[in-house]
């Protein structure tokens, strides 16, 4: 008997529909995860634009301030003369008076054209007012912290009935660093400031904040806050500033702001940002720092004196080369609680971390050098490759951690603000002349060199004596009759 297929054409049609639907599915999926794709990508470059604003704003500061003219692109204006610091870019004009401010951080009015003197002190109590805090559509700290679990830590956050230490991190500029004596580094109660402190400044008479506390309990408890202005950014990538704030300082208000810069329902606010630069050329650099050992004339009569003189720098052994960067000391920052002079064990662990330093040789001037072996007086400098930043430091060339770093891992994370390691900095000063230069020459005009006549005059001098000069002259210092030294009054001894 036949069988019957009837049923067939039904059961093709069946899957032949299943098919349909799943394709269908799968396209209105991938329909709907493209569109969630270009929607993230979308927000990432908006995000993205919004973080090259700041860095924009800043170079666009730093350019108009740096152009050493009134008028940019006119070389027959006047001339300016600038000088930077931390935030903050002063110019003054031909006649030495101050021009105008340029600001590096995001505020209500990043230029300032003062009538006479500009004291970042006194300005401040008006830029960022007491009661800054509560206002955070206006005002954003930019080193605000946050608690991390730490058993050593002493920041109990739930109470006297918690066990649960924490530490506060901070995104700039650690606080605790007061606790190391970090030598030169002072903080002082910033405004509207809540929390508790620890006694007064010696040197600016404010009262000094306590680092140990909880900062995170308030928004005014931070005793490191940064508060700098709130920059808004609109659709067509105007930005602006607001007027003032509402709702108890949680919304922003543009009331009596022209229109060009007003948010409005089809000019709606995008982001925001807030920003402050720092100078790099203000801290410690990582791959032209070390630790010096004095090589110079003995001055008294101390063991530090005696040996600087006797026992004489290796050649390359350029922590003791007068002058050199190297003579610049890391153990400020990394031995702050140590007093100067550093043992010489901790001096030649320093040479080990650092490129292009290496121990030995005079041994921080406690060994003689063989001068008449060129080899046994020659070091060779390492060929560490130079630090790209400042996390490298904790890890040696081959990955592992630095032995000197492990046991002051938090003392280093708290002075990490500052270190560097790029700090370019102009090697000319405001007339395109070197910032410095100094070399011994005699006293006798008729028994200088050709070098002396030629760096003189090149050097923005003229060939007369220097200021400086004059200063050591009218000190007690008088000149000798041997070349190129001068003779301290009464203390019998060359200064070369």
């Amino acid at each position: 008997r036949k069988l019957s297929v009837r049923g067939v054409a039904l059961v093709i049609v069946l899957a032949f529909l299943v098919l349909l639907s799943t394709l269908i599915l799968a396209f209105f999926s991938s329909v709907q995860t493209e569109a969630q794709s270009a929607q993230n990508y979308s927000n990432g470059v908006a995000v993205k634009q919004i973080v090259d604003s700041a860095t924009n704003v800043f170079m666009g500061q730093l350019s108009d301030a740096t152009k050493s003219v009134k008028v940019p692109g006119n070389n027959s204006s006047e001339p300016i003369a600038w000088a930077s610091q931390p935030g903050l870019i002063r110019t003054w004009d031909n006649s030495g008076k101050l021009w105008r401010i340029f600001k590096l951080y995001s505020a209500k009015r990043m230029v300032e054209e003062p009538a006479g003197s500009y004291k970042v002190a006194d300005e401040s109590k008006n830029e960022v007012p007491v009661g800054w805090s509560s206002q955070p559509a206006f005002y954003a700290d930019l080193n605000s912290p946050v608690l991390v679990p730490d058993p050593a830590g002493t920041i109990v956050p739930g109470g006297a009935g918690s066990s649960a230490k924490f530490r506060a991190e901070y995104p700039i500029i650690d606080p605790a660093a007061l606790t190391d004596g970090i030598k030169g580094f002072s903080l002082a109660a910033p405004p509207d400031f809540t929390g508790s402190t620890a006694g007064t400044d010696p040197v600016t008479g404010l009262p000094i904040p306590d680092v140990t506390g909880n900062p995170t309990k308030s928004p005014s408890a931070n005793p490191a806050a940064m508060p700098v202005a709130w920059i808004y950014v609109l659709r067509d990538g105007t930005i602006t500033v607001p007027a003032g704030v509402n709702n108890g300082g949680r919304t922003a208000h543009w009331q009596n702001v022209p229109d060009q810069y007003a948010p409005s329902a089809t000019n709606p606010i995008v982001g925001r940002f807030a920003f402050w630069a720092d100078d790099e050329a203000c801290k410690v650099n990582l791959n032209t720092a070390s630790e010096p050992t004095p090589w110079d004339s003995p001055r008294a009569i101390t063991i530090q004196d005696l040996n600087a003189g006797k026992f004489q720098p290796a050649r390359n052994e350029y922590q003791r080369y007068p002058g050199h960067p190297f003579t610049t000391a890391l153990s400020p920052v990394l031995f702050p609680k140590i007093k100067t002079p550093l043992p010489t064990a901790d001096k030649e662990s320093i040479y080990g971390i650092i490129p292009r330093v290496v121990g030995g040789g005079s041994t921080g001037a406690t060994v003689s050098v063989k001068t008449t072996n060129t080899a046994a007086s020659t070091i060779t400098p390492d060929s560490d490759r130079l630090y790209a930043n400042v996390d490298e430091f904790l890890f040696n060339p081959s990955r592992d951690e630095n032995a000197i770093i492990k046991p002051n891992l938090l003392q280093l994370k708290r002075a990490r603000f500052f270190l560097t390691a790029n700090s370019r900095a102009p090697e000319v000063n405001l007339q395109g002349k070197p910032r410095i230069s100094l070399w011994p020459e005699n006293y006798t005009a008729s028994s200088r060199s050709t070098f002396d006549k030629l760096a003189a005059p090149l050097s923005g001098d003229g060939g007369r004596v220097s200021r400086a000069l004059r200063r050591v002259l009218r000190s007690g210092l008088r000149p000798c009759r041997r070349r190129g030294c001068w003779v301290a009054r009464g203390a019998g001894s060359a200064l070369p």
